[in-house]
């Protein structure tokens, strides 16, 4: 590559290899400047975060979530024992609970249609899981689920025309 003398250049092609060459030497100073280590003495602290104290308590029967709601007197007093809270409590896991569509029957299995609470509609198969239910068995008509805590709980569908919806 024969470049000629420098002098030889036009004026704007000089300006701009002598811009090129100020740059050039600035990158190399400051990466220099960069990858030479610094002997700052700054000590960083590991972050220690503490545990969340619990808020709710994990229990399967409503009855025991009344009792030690009771038991902390929120508003003062002595805690009294009301024992018409409990059966309310049971009929909201209740009414929490999935209801079944429709069953469909096939040889040795099948499937469901449940509407989950938040209104979705999920389709099942035996072995599946619906939220908290596992699908063991399927009949015309009902459908039989255990739940986490082994417990046996059956869904029937309505009837046609029986069931009014809002």
């Amino acid at each position: 590559m024969n470049l000629g003398s420098v002098r030889e250049w036009p004026r704007s092609t000089q300006v701009v290899a002598v811009a090129l060459m100020v740059s050039l030497l600035l990158d190399v100073a400051l990466a220099t400047r960069l990858l030479r280590p610094q002997n700052d003495n700054i000590t960083f602290e590991p972050l220690r975060i503490q545990g969340a104290p619990r808020i709710i308590a994990r229990t399967s029967d409503g009855a025991e979530l009344v009792r030690e709601a009771e038991n902390r007197a929120p508003f003062g007093g002595t805690a009294a024992v009301n024992t018409q809270i409990a059966p309310v409590v049971q009929q909201a896991a209740l009414v929490r609970a999935p209801r079944l569509v429709g069953t469909v029957v096939e040889g040795h299995g099948g499937f469901v249609v449940l509407e989950m609470p938040d209104g979705h509609m999920q389709v099942v198969r035996i072995g599946e899981r619906a939220g908290d239910l596992l699908l063991r068995s399927i009949s015309v008509g009902q459908a039989a689920f255990d739940d986490r805590a082994g417990t046996r709980i059956t869904l029937r569908s309505p009837a046609a025309g029986t069931e009014t919806r809002p």
